[in-house]
């Protein structure tokens, strides 16, 4: 067996020629020719919605997002290369009364995860490997604590690559 190990510093076709020759041992000498197309590796995704909506809420209810039924909330890899999919969320704030209910209190699944995952304020693994041109669809969910009933506001974060976290 023989390996062959080559790191391209930039874009473009390369033409590579590998010669083994293990004649001395007792083996034909080989020769194998090959070009390798480098390029740029493109991260980017499409999200098909600005909000997530849950109307107006009320203490000690488990409420699913407005629109979870015609599978409004997608992200989709529009990108070239596999990408792993992040979330997190900020606590959700009522402004007129200043009540908070925590991002620990939101959850999502999807398409291709039908377990609950609690967001946080931190980023958490949403899905690995979302191919080029695949699509993952959302479902969104919120564990009303005892707080006030209104409308609560609040940013959810969405954040896709192929090389690291998200921060």
């Amino acid at each position: 067996l023989y390996e062959y190990t080559r790191s391209f510093s930039e874009r473009g076709t390369f033409y590579w020629k590998v010669v083994c020759d293990g004649s001395s041992l007792g083996y034909p000498a080989l020769e194998a020719n090959d070009t390798v197309e480098v390029g740029i590796a493109i991260e980017a995704i499409n999200v098909t919605f600005n909000y997530v909506s849950f109307g107006n809420v009320f203490p000690n209810s488990f409420v699913s997002a407005e629109n979870n039924n015609i599978s409004y909330y997608n992200i989709t890899n529009v990108g070239n290369v596999n990408l792993t999919i992040w979330i997190k969320a900020d606590n959700l704030t009522n402004i007129t009364l200043g009540y908070i209910i925590p991002a620990n209190n939101l959850y999502v699944n999807s398409t291709f995860n039908s377990t609950l995952l609690q967001l946080s304020n931190n980023y958490i693994l949403l899905y690995k490997n979302l191919r080029p041109q695949e699509t993952i669809t959302l479902f969104f969910y919120l564990n009303v604590p005892p707080v006030m009933a209104g409308k609560y506001e609040g940013t959810i974060y969405i954040c896709g690559n192929y090389t690291s976290l998200c921060f």
